[in-house]
């Protein structure tokens, strides 16, 4: 941009409250490719001089290239994904295998026995995990699971199965299916593109350690049964947050998170501050960090009352506390103390390490430095097995996030970029206080695996925030580099 277009643009730059703010901003603040026209429609709408109908309808064609973009090349995109995903990860977590098993699942177990209106856990329930309480078992994890089991249960009746059976199709498209389409459509909207959103998706769940968590899904665990569904909602969540924030959809992703993985609920924070801030906003929602033009489709029209707006911060707390209450109330009902998680009664009589480990502590900080190895350091030993490449993990707790998903050290290079966005910002931070939760956990759940499944209560939310970073032409090899290489490495990890 000339010095005359910068100084005559310059009251219209600094008149738009967002301008500053944008990660892609060129020097002084200002978008490189912005002309005096856009300035000065920016400036009037500002002004309330135009209404907002006028300042979207332009002679020039939009420069949002997800308003230009075919519908067909996103459904082409979405198909093509599907295929790949079909072909590379399908028979890797044997999908033809896949199915809910009431004695090894003690929340299609508790579903089951909802129908009969109990709450106890019935004599065909895997007991290995649930504590009793008068001599009865109590289902504590897997809400959402819950929930879903008995809307899957009721379609599967509806076509014929016998009762209390969930059919493997049915349970194939309510746990496995919405992760690819969430992942795409997130990632779309972050990168505005279909082809880099059908990218990263696959990269999300045959790159990271979502695709073994996938193949533990098969045999009904509701461990890795509550990783897919909170991984699935945190999508949800940050697709929201960082787009127009209509609080509904990161309520229902928040809500899907923190019921099946519980240190989620942390994301509650950025959840209340984000929709306070928008609220605040003399128009309404902020504008999103992609794009000056479609800021335009996300600025509240003028005449909306400001009172409106509050009513979604209002709504937020609600959805805050029936994520609080819900499970407490469950609690007091099975347990009889509604701040008894009843996670410590899982391991009382046991033996096995990963119970001892509990009952000396079930969380502290003592646990930091296993967590924190697990996490970053453990490397696994590649050798020739079978005249295959074979990643020997035998007696390692988990596996490095930076040498499976190198992706992932995209979150320091492009920190300087993010961290101008607020709400990339705040969604980051308040990962950190999700990973020394999780740091804190007696246990990695990851021995002997080659990777760190807890990982998957952060990676979506850090996929979601440098997604517009990583698919520049700048970056582009470099994501495509570590495709290759963290897919590779999870379609070789046995399973």
């Amino acid at each position: 941009m000339s010095l005359r277009g910068w100084a005559l643009s310059l009251p219209f730059a600094a008149s738009h409250p967002k301008i500053h703010d944008r990660p892609e901003a060129g020097g002084f603040g200002l978008p490189p490719a912005s002309s005096f026209r856009e300035h000065l429609t920016i400036h009037l709408y500002n002004r309330r001089m135009i209404p907002p109908e006028r300042a979207i309808q332009q002679n020039d064609p939009p420069s949002d290239p997800l308003a230009v973009e075919p519908r067909w090349k996103m459904w082409g995109c979405l198909a093509l994904l599907m295929v790949a995903l079909l072909i590379v990860v399908a028979p890797r977590i044997s999908l033809s295998r896949w199915e809910v098993i009431r004695h090894m699942n003690a929340a299609f177990d508790e579903a089951m026995q909802w129908r009969d209106g109990k709450l106890y856990l019935s004599d065909a329930a895997p007991i290995w995990e649930a504590p009793a309480v008068d001599g009865r078992k109590y289902n504590v994890v897997g809400h959402v699971f819950v929930l879903l089991s008995l809307v899957g249960v009721w379609l599967s009746e509806l076509t014929g199965a016998p009762p209390g059976q969930f059919y493997p199709p049915y349970y194939i498209l309510m746990l496995a299916a919405p992760v690819p389409l969430v992942a795409f459509g997130v990632f779309r909207l972050q990168t505005r593109s279909a082809a880099w959103g059908a990218v990263l998706a696959g990269y999300f769940i045959a790159g990271t350690c979502m695709r073994p968590v996938l193949w533990h899904c098969r045999g009904s665990s509701i461990y890795y049964i509550n990783h897919v569904i909170a991984a699935t909602g945190l999508l949800i969540f940050a697709a929201d947050m960082l787009g127009r924030r209509r609080v509904w959809p990161a309520a229902i992703g928040l809500i899907l998170a923190a019921w099946s993985r519980q240190m989620t609920c942390l994301y509650a924070l950025p959840f209340l501050w984000l929709t306070w801030t928008a609220c605040r906003s003399p128009r309404g929602n902020p504008p999103s960090a992609i794009g000056i033009e479609s800021a335009f489709r996300e600025i509240t029209p003028a005449g909306r009352s400001v009172r409106t707006s509050y009513v979604k911060f209002f709504a937020a707390l609600g959805v805050v506390a029936v994520i609080g209450l819900y499970p407490m109330a469950m609690s007091y009902a099975k347990l009889g103390n509604p701040l008894d998680s009843g996670y410590p009664g899982m391991y009382v009589g046991r033996t096995d390490k990963i119970a001892l480990d509990a009952q000396s502590c079930f969380w502290g900080t003592r646990w930091f430095p296993r967590h924190f190895k697990s996490m970053n350091l453990t490397l696994p030993t590649p050798d020739i097995r079978e005249n295959t490449i074979y990643f020997d993990n035998t007696d390692r707790d988990g596996g490095s996030i930076w040498f499976t998903t190198p992706l992932l050290l995209a979150v320091f290079a492009t920190a300087r970029r993010w961290w101008r966005d607020p709400a990339r910002r705040a969604l980051m931070l308040s990962s950190l206080l999700v990973i020394f939760g999780l740091w804190g956990y007696h246990t990695t759940g990851s021995h002997e695996c080659g990777y760190y499944r807890y990982a998957l209560d952060f990676i979506p939310i850090w996929f979601a925030v440098i997604a517009p970073y990583v698919t520049t032409p700048r970056a582009a090899p470099w994501t495509l580099a570590c495709l290759a290489w963290s897919t590779f490495y999870f379609f070789m990890l046995l399973p």
